[in-house]
């Protein structure tokens, strides 16, 4: 099963934004992922986590090679997205902290700061 098919429904000249045909909640990716052994915190979880995800990340990294990418640049590119989602999920805990107070403010019949 090639998960590195273009969308071919999509050519918008030189600049086509090439998409794939695998798509998130797809079988070809879930049957890649193994659940974690157990549901609560558990030794080595991490990496059950990592083995877990070996595989559809090997898929990532083919499938740009194939496209064309050199490895560096698709690796970099990881490494910017692992980080701007660290930062988002950091950035939305710090707004949902933010809110939280400014509830609790407005039941207490406080006014923000």
């Amino acid at each position: 099963m090639d998960i590195c098919r273009k969308n071919s429904t999509s050519s918008s000249g030189p600049e086509e934004n090439a998409s794939f045909d695998v798509h998130p909640g797809s079988d070809i990716v879930i049957d890649m992922i193994n659940p974690p052994k157990r549901q609560d915190d558990y030794p080595d979880r991490h990496i059950d986590c990592q083995e877990a995800m070996e595989p559809g990340f090997q898929a990532i990294v083919d499938c740009m090679l194939e496209a064309g990418w050199h490895r560096g640049e698709t690796f970099q590119a990881l490494r910017q997205l692992v980080a701007a989602a660290k930062m988002a999920q950091q950035e939305n805990a710090r707004l949902e902290a933010e809110l939280a107070i400014l509830r609790a403010q407005a039941r207490a019949g406080r006014e923000p700061k």
